[in-house]
């Protein structure tokens, strides 16, 4: 369910009449774009350069508020039209298999591990551990 407060789209948010509002979601598109030109899986294209044998993708944006009052601005591909071998060859998504988490936590209370919440956004998690034990 979508709250009221979220924008539509981006001039919706962009443009916010709330100026402290509009700032935060201006920071995070400035954040989402900033991070796929990091990972090297986004980039401006003029249209008149684009070889004949390729063709654009639509692409839309999604807003949300965080429950912890974060903003977040993500770049989302439509990918209904997409062709699996051509548009893409892998796809991936960041979401744990519930059985995986379930033995993780077993494993957390059986072995006494200490726990942590974090934030991960766009890190890999073998970022996360490569700052945590080294």
């Amino acid at each position: 369910m979508s709250d009221p407060e979220e924008p539509k789209n981006f001039q919706e948010a962009w443009h916010h009449p709330d100026e402290l509002k509009r700032e935060k979601w201006r920071e995070a598109i400035q954040k989402e774009l900033r991070c796929m030109r990091l990972k090297g899986v986004w980039r401006v294209i003029e249209r008149n350069k684009i070889p004949p044998s390729r063709r654009l993708i639509g692409n839309k944006r999604v807003f949300k508020v965080k429950r912890d009052g974060i903003y977040r601005a993500r770049l989302v591909a439509l990918g209904y039209s997409q062709i699996p071998g051509i548009d893409f060859f892998d796809n991936f998504a960041p979401v744990v298999n519930d059985v995986t988490f379930r033995s993780i936590l077993t494993l957390m209370i059986v072995e006494n591990w200490e726990s942590m919440i974090v934030d991960v956004e766009k890190l890999s998690f073998m970022e996360i551990l490569k700052k945590k034990f080294t």
